[in-house]
Parts: C-alpha cells; sequence; structure tokens
C-alpha cells in the first residue's frame, strides 16, 4: 500500500476503492451494464442533495409500538432537572436528519437531542452534537418525531449514544421499547455523572441519509443482484 494512499481522508481512499473496484469489475461488462452504472454514479455524484429521504439505521420499536414503562426527562417543578440517554449502532454511514421517540408530555417542549460517542461502553464526557428541536410531545402512545438539521455524521457499526433533555418546566416521559432490546440505558440527574438506568432500552429510532459512496455501494449491490437473477 503506497504512502499516498495511506495519507488520504476516509471518504478520500473510499472513492479510491471505489473507483478501483469499478474500473476492475464493471468495465469488463456488458453495454447495459455500464449504462446502468453511470446512470446511478450520475444521480449519486452529481446530484447527492436530491437523495435526502434517508433511510432508518436504528430501530426498537417497529412497529410504532413500546412499554407503558420509562423515566422522566426535562425540568420538575421543584427544579430538578433530568437528561436520558441510549446507547444504539446504526446500520449505516452518513448524516442523521431524523429522530423518533416513544416519548409523550403535557406541554409544548423545546426538546434537546445531543449525539455522543462511546467510551469502552461508557457514555462519553463531551457531545459529538448538539441541537435543539421545536416539538410538541403527544399522549401515551404517540411518536415524537423531530428533524435534525445539519445532524452529525455517524459510522455504521459504531456505538453511540442519544440523549435528550427539556427545557419544559413539565417534564416529558420517555417509554422503554417492546422489542426486547437492551443496549445500556443511563440517566443523568441535575446534569451531574450519568448513572445506571433501570429496564430495557428507550424506543426509539434513528434515520439518516448515507453518505453517497456508501449510498453507491447499496445502489451497486440492488443492480448486481438483479443481474444474477436474470442471468
Amino acid at each position: 500500500m503506497s504512502l499516498y494512499f495511506l495519507k488520504l481522508t476516509q471518504r478520500e481512499r473510499h472513492r479510491a476503492g471505489f473507483a478501483a473496484f469499478f474500473n476492475g469489475y464493471f468495465l469488463k461488462g456488458t453495454c447495459k451494464m455500464k449504462k446502468i452504472i453511470m446512470g446511478l454514479l450520475l444521480i449519486i455524484f452529481v446530484s447527492p442533495q436530491t437523495v435526502s429521504a434517508g433511510i432508518v439505521a436504528y430501530d426498537n420499536m417497529p412497529n410504532n409500538t413500546y412499554q407503558g414503562g420509562g423515566n422522566w426527562f426535562g425540568q420538575s417543578g421543584s427544579g430538578d432537572f433530568f437528561k436520558l440517554a441510549q446507547a444504539f449502532t446504526p446500520s449505516t454511514t452518513g448524516v442523521v436528519n431524523l429522530v423518533e421517540l416513544g416519548a409523550y408530555g403535557i406541554a409544548s417542549s423545546n426538546v434537546g437531542v445531543s449525539f455522543y460517542t462511546d467510551n469502552n461502553g461508557v457514555i462519553s464526557n463531551f457531545p459529538l452534537w448538539v441541537g435543539v428541536t421545536n416539538n410538541i410531545l403527544g399522549s401515551l402512545g404517540s411518536i415524537a418525531s423531530m428533524s435534525v438539521n445539519l445532524g452529525p455524521m455517524l459510522t455504521s457499526g459504531t456505538q453511540y449514544w442519544l440523549s435528550v433533555d427539556s427545557s419544559s418546566p413539565v417534564q416529558s416521559f420517555w417509554n422503554r421499547n417492546d422489542q426486547g432490546a437492551s443496549g445500556g440505558l443511563i440517566t443523568s440527574f441535575n446534569n451531574d455523572a450519568w448513572i445506571s438506568g433501570y429496564g430495557d432500552a428507550f424506543a426509539m429510532r434513528v434515520t439518516m441519509v448515507p453518505e453517497p459512496v456508501t449510498l453507491s455501494f447499496l445502489s451497486l449491490g440492488a443492480v448486481i443482484i438483479a443481474k444474477r437473477r436474470r442471468s
């Protein structure tokens, strides 16, 4: 492996590897295959902003259902402040654009959403990304959907932590999932040290927009499968 290749950024290495894969395999294919691949490349690399819907990268409430039990977060009437966090591992590499929680409340609330890296199974001291989303939490059984503007870039197969808090004087409630998923449920009181939580993992779903290189490999994989099925 050359020294030049080692000096490349991760994204540049991905692009270089994709180029080598493309030149070594697909240029040997049929004219029809070449046209399909070139079309995919134009869609992905020339206009990546058009791929904005995103894909679900983590979901422990696939049926939009969850348990009745959980924990409060936000500011109580006595002034105590609570925030909650949940470990998760995304299935794809990309930028977060939507967070959905099995959470509810009784008042409009500005919900703080933070992402942390993982430090040997423990949440890191400093957040990777912090944002605030205006959200009206519904009643028990509803799904709190929060759009994330310019969210963090997360890597597939790497564990992260999602934390939520609320500036509302009325606390909100984050329920546990009903899929049997665990994941290091933790909670913090008054911004002090994080401590162990209780029971199953909180109900949550994270949607991400895949980076162009990741999306291109997913698209190429679909083309290969379709080609083999026809042969």
